[in-house]
């Protein structure tokens, strides 16, 4: 309670200073969380829906992010374009952080726990796997077709379960993924790359299925018949990197748009 923040733009009147400012009592004093920010005037900050310490601000030429309440900040630009940032939200149901520019559109960075979850402690271990968003299963009937004139469209996000991992050093090999159903039994393997820092790899939700006799049956390999979905439920992940094992839960969640018995998947 009693916290706010205020940024001020100056550019106007040829002040081309960065200013952004915290208070924790109302306003009655205040404190500039300016930090090692860049040249740019800012103009939007916010706070973190789940974590207080996490902050975001839009400034004239980026995005940027504070883990530890505006004392350091760290920039988010990927493969954004340089572009004034206007505005910021935070999605209370998709996680998704998601920002305004000022001629480069409206830009989302999917599902933001790594930065709710990334404390000090987590920065110093070896390695780390965070949370994982439940993931909902869309049946999709076909792709966009060929054979008129191409619509401008972005990309999608991947589609399936987003699995983000954090490693400290260059793993020496590479860490290994499994997704493991109800009995324990491996179902789906992914890789991470040989690289330190913070890294996601999706599941695409589907399984290799056997016979009876525990048999993989293989998907043709002309590529026609993909694998079949898993059924939804929970799901455990675990990662493999180094000596250590680390292990959260999953959810797959059907598709909404259909009420499907499980008998009937088969």
């Amino acid at each position: 309670a009693g916290t706010a923040y205020a940024a001020f733009d100056g550019h106007r009147h040829d002040d081309y200073g960065t200013y952004v400012y915290k208070t924790t009592d109302y306003g009655n004093t205040w404190k500039s969380i300016k930090g090692n920010l860049p040249f740019g005037w800012v103009h939007v900050i916010r706070e973190d829906l789940k974590n207080k310490n996490l902050l975001f601000v839009g400034t004239e030429f980026g995005v940027y992010a504070s883990l530890d309440s505006g004392l350091s900040w760290l920039s988010l630009k990927n493969n954004l374009p340089t572009a004034a940032v206007r505005d910021i939200a935070i999605h209370p149901r998709e996680n998704d952080l998601i920002i305004g520019t000022h001629g480069m559109g409206v830009w989302i960075m999917d599902d933001i726990a790594p930065f709710q979850e990334m404390t000090e402690e987590v920065f110093n271990s070896d390695s780390y796997l965070f949370n994982i968003r439940p993931a909902t299963q869309f049946l999709r009937s076909t792709t966009r077709e060929n054979y008129s004139k191409q619509i401008y469209a972005v990309k999608n996000p991947s589609f399936g379960m987003t699995i983000t991992s954090y490693f400290r050093t260059k793993p020496e090999e590479r860490p290994k993924v499994f997704i493991k159903n109800s009995k324990g039994d491996t179902i789906f393997k992914l890789e991470f790359m040989k690289r330190e820092g913070i890294q996601r790899s999706t599941w695409n939700l589907r399984h290799i299925p056997k016979t009876k006799e525990g048999k993989k049956i293989k998907p043709s390999g002309m590529g026609f018949i993909e694998s079949p979905f898993v059924a939804s439920g929970e799901y455990t992940v675990e990662l493999l990197a180094g000596d250590q094992k680390l292990m959260k839960k999953g959810i797959v969640y059907p598709d909404p748009r259909f009420q499907m018995k499980e008998e009937e998947r088969i």
